[in-house]
């Protein structure tokens, strides 16, 4: 049994996870429906600077510094997804508000236990989402902010114990920057240092934003197929005799020949009220359906550019990090990579595990249809029938522009 307090939290994620990523994003200074303000403006301007300085610097680079240019690409690949997320922000907002929506789709179901029982595990699946991309994201950027700091502190420790001055050419900052060396100084070097971190920390709100409102999203449209599936089984007359044993209990049969004529109409009225439930379900997993394709051709566009830049990134990522932990001679850098490699991998896995989700649930979908009992139904309901058939035929998949199919296939592919 789930604890009532853990119940409530699991009923209050619908509300407080949106609520978060809108805060998060106004934080940044992301109105919905209003012109990005200075602080975002801000943000856009020093990631170009980033961008550029770090470009500057691999010029200045020797051509056999192969390593330390490598490590900057690494740099500007990051800054390139850094400084999309900001301008997606149309996107993201669409996402929150699909999930703010979940469950208002002005379509009635009839009220079952198990209907009961799949809401109640996607409050907690959503629950754990939330929980699990900010546990990604803060350990990604975390260690990327963290790390570079530790090794400057330990690096400032050893020239102190040996009595030799700082050199503070060889330390290094969480994303690299190019600077003249007269001002290679601890004060200006701790200062670039927190402007990165703050930095950073804007960073991890979009990422934070775009990850849980794209997941949440799929889980949702995951949802609704399976409420899809659930509709169609009990089409198949156990409720149909449930229904009728449940009011037979209540049914006098009389005294008299009377008793006969009251139970011809008792049956009659329970196969015209199982009808009518059966028009209005079919007809509410027409349009219910109809909702989910829609939305589903919503989401793929919002997905487009954030997952393609996102894909990008993680699999560039992971490649330079693989390379920079076993070449580099810095230890607590080397550890860094190393680190950074499992969150990256976590984050790919999980939109490729749900996008593969909804792809099975429309597999799932399609077979129930098929399988269910049609061949006693009325004329009216096989007509239905063969629309939804028909309907269906195209896959619900998160196809970003076309290219590939997010799926686990591309997540064994990337690794």
């Amino acid at each position: 049994m789930i604890p009532v307090g853990f119940g409530i939290r699991l009923e209050q994620i619908k509300t407080e996870a949106p609520k978060k990523m809108r805060q998060v994003l106004i934080q940044r200074g992301h109105y919905e429906g209003e012109r990005i303000s200075a602080l975002t403006q801000f943000y856009v301007i020093l990631t170009v600077i980033f961008i550029l300085n770090t470009i500057l610097d691999i010029y200045n680079l020797e051509a056999n510094q192969l390593e330390e240019k490598i490590f900057r690409f690494k740099n500007i690949n990051m800054l390139i997804c850094a400084l999309a997320y900001p301008l997606l922000d149309k996107s993201t907002y669409r996402l929150i508000t699909y999930i703010e929506n979940q469950g208002h789709t002005g379509l009635a179901f009839k009220s079952t236990p198990a209907r009961k029982t799949l809401q109640h595990q996607l409050n907690a699946e959503l629950y754990h989402v939330n929980k699990l991309t900010s546990t990604i994201v803060v350990s990604t950027l975390g260690t990327l902010s963290v790390a570079p700091l530790l090794a400057a502190i330990f690096k400032i420790y050893v020239q102190k114990s040996v009595g030799s001055q700082i050199d503070v050419s060889r330390f290094a900052l969480p994303i690299s920057f190019w600077y003249p060396e007269q001002f290679k100084t601890t004060f200006v070097y701790f200062s670039l240092y927190v402007l990165q971190v703050i930095y950073i920390y804007l960073f991890a709100g979009y990422m934070y934003c775009g990850l849980t409102s794209g997941i949440m999203a799929l889980k949702i449209t995951i949802y609704y197929l399976k409420l899809l599936c659930l509709t169609v089984e009990e089409w198949d007359g156990n409720d149909m005799e449930n229904n009728y044993d449940a009011n037979y209990e209540n049914f006098d049969d009389g005294e008299n020949s009377t008793g006969s004529k009251n139970m011809r109409k008792f049956e009659n009225n329970i196969v015209e009220h199982d009808l009518s439930l059966l028009k209005t379900d079919i007809v509410n997993v027409i349009k219910f359906h109809d909702i989910i394709c829609s939305r589903a051709s919503g989401m793929n566009k919002d997905f487009e550019m954030m997952y393609t830049i996102l894909n990008n990134t993680i699999c560039f990522q992971m490649c330079v990090c693989l390379y920079s932990s076993a070449k580099m001679n810095d230890l607590v850098l080397k550890i860094e990579n190393f680190l950074i490699i499992m969150p990256l991998a976590g984050m790919l896995f999980l939109y490729c595990f749900y996008a593969q989700q909804l792809l099975n649930e429309g597999e799932k979908f399609r077979t129930t249809l098929w399988e269910s009992n049609f061949i006693d139904k009325p004329k009216w309901f096989k007509s239905s029938m063969l629309i939804i058939m028909i309907r269906i035929a195209k896959e619900l998949e998160i196809k970003p522009f076309g290219f590939y199919v997010l799926n686990l296939r591309t997540f064994s592919m990337v690794l």
